[in-house]
């Protein structure tokens, strides 16, 4: 009997799935088929918090497909021998997925489709993990563009951006399903209980998405524009992983908040964050060297201090022990649930390019590792950012005071306070600089880094 099989990857849904909306019109008996790919991308294989996300991920998209009397189908290895394999055992017909635009993702995408369709499969691949192709949008003189407003700008003025279509309510299943591994054997969860913390501040799947998206509306999206840069408030949206994972997909939630958003201010600059995203897919379509390299090339020659050199202060960063309460509380609300606030993410970010001079890589890989929502676009796009190396980036010569965003920002102390309990007694005056009223000076002065930071930024400008 002739399949239609549907590869899934960060799509983990049954709304606005194009891949699976597709495969539902053949009239095809349907497959849904998830590989855990493995493989050469040794930089960005996914990190612990993404496997601890994508365990619980694919038991709560496995229950949703039960409710259609359909089942996940597992799988584990190269994608394209893997493919290959289970299109040759079955007789598959179709192979229908939604397209990824992380550079060594395409590489793989590309391989499976010239591999099934020299089997004679025909392969379909569309666009799901974004609201607009990035082959789309050209500048004038027929370049990428590099600087968000005037993308945005053109973004908006596009008249290819496509309605989300519907939620899949049957998808015809087969006779008899073939095999498929158990999710335990997987090994996807670390045998550590930071694991557990980890998840017991989200919920992962369709409906957690869901719920995040409703409370986020009832709660937070009206004061957006006032709340979201103040992390002790619940201020902003919180459902950037549930968009890395693709259970809930951008074109759903722009078309949401667009719906519901009247005239505020509020919804109006969250689309614009959906923005930035858009962005940084298509800066890794256009530029796929970006995870790895300077997209300004002057700072090829930027004086960063030697891994041997910094180490110990990188772990200070790591653990949440520089002594700027501001920083150490990002880090450690980043180690306990896999998530920082976009606020100090700027100001750790900052901290160890600037303060500390430590090669932005090192910050980036970190994230990746710790985060749930570690998206490859968004991450390398706020680092390099940060380190004024990429695109519409921040100068370097722009260096965060930790202590004056840690007034501005937690005037109260209260964000501080949640992470860092040792600081629970504290008053609100102290607490920002906690070397002055008897604590341990910090890892390094802040006037003394800055200093050093546009030193070495003077021996770039002169070197070009």
């Amino acid at each position: 009997m002739s399949l239609c099989v549907v590869w899934l990857r960060r799509d983990l849904r049954l709304d606005d799935h194009p891949a699976l909306n597709a495969a539902s019109k053949t009239k095809l008996p349907v497959i849904c088929l998830y590989v855990l790919e493995e493989g050469p991308n040794a930089d960005w294989a996914p990190g612990s918090a993404t496997k601890v996300w994508l365990d619980h991920s694919l038991k709560s998209f496995s229950k949703e497909l039960e409710a259609l009397n359909q089942k996940l189908i597992i799988r584990k290895g190269e994608a394209k021998r893997v493919l290959k394999e289970f299109c040759q055992e079955l007789k598959v017909e179709k192979v229908f997925w939604n397209e990824r635009y992380e550079p060594n993702d395409r590489k793989i995408d590309d391989q499976v489709f010239e591999e099934l369709s020299d089997l004679g499969v025909h392969c379909r691949r569309l666009q799901g993990d974004v609201i607009l192709s990035p082959e789309l949008l050209k500048t004038s003189q027929e370049k990428p563009y590099q600087v968000f407003t005037p993308f945005f700008r053109a973004f908006l003025q596009n008249p290819h951006r496509q309605d989300p279509c519907p939620r899949v309510s049957e998808l015809p299943r087969p006779r008899l399903f073939p095999s498929s591994l158990a999710l335990e054997s997987l090994d996807l969860l670390p045998a550590h209980p930071w694991a557990e913390r980890l998840i017991e501040n989200w919920r992962p799947g369709i409906d957690g998405a869901r719920s995040q998206l409703k409370d986020f509306q009832k709660s937070a999206i009206g004061n957006y524009s006032r709340d979201r840069d103040f992390p002790a408030v619940r201020g902003t949206a919180r459902l950037s992983p549930y968009l890395h994972f693709g259970e809930i997909s951008p074109r759903r939630l722009w078309s949401h908040i667009q719906k519901t958003m009247g005239k505020r201010k509020g919804p109006e600059l969250f689309l614009r964050e959906l923005g930035w995203r858009e962005f940084a897919h298509y800066l890794l379509f256009h530029f796929p060297s970006l995870p790895n390299e300077n997209l300004k090339g002057e700072f090829d020659h930027f004086p960063w201090r030697s891994p041997q050199e910094s180490a110990s202060d990188l772990s200070a960063w790591q653990k949440g022990e520089t002594g700027y309460p501001i920083i150490d509380a990002g880090m450690r609300e980043l180690w306990q649930t896999g998530w920082m606030h976009n606020r100090v993410r700027m100001i750790v970010a900052s901290f160890l390019v600037k303060h500390l001079r430590i090669h932005w890589l090192e910050g980036a890989k970190w994230f990746w590792d710790t985060l749930v929502d570690a998206n490859l676009g968004n991450n390398t796009l706020g680092w390099q950012w940060a380190a004024g190396t990429g695109p519409d980036a921040a100068p370097y010569f722009r260096i965060f005071n930790p202590i004056l965003q840690s007034k501005k920002f937690d005037p109260k102390g209260e964000y501080i306070k949640k992470w860092l309990p040792e600081y629970t007694d504290w008053e609100p005056s102290k607490i920002h600089e906690p070397w002055l009223y008897g604590n341990a000076d910090p890892i390094i002065d802040h006037q003394e880094a800055r200093k050093q930071a546009l030193d070495a930024y003077e021996k770039i400008k002169k070197a070009g």
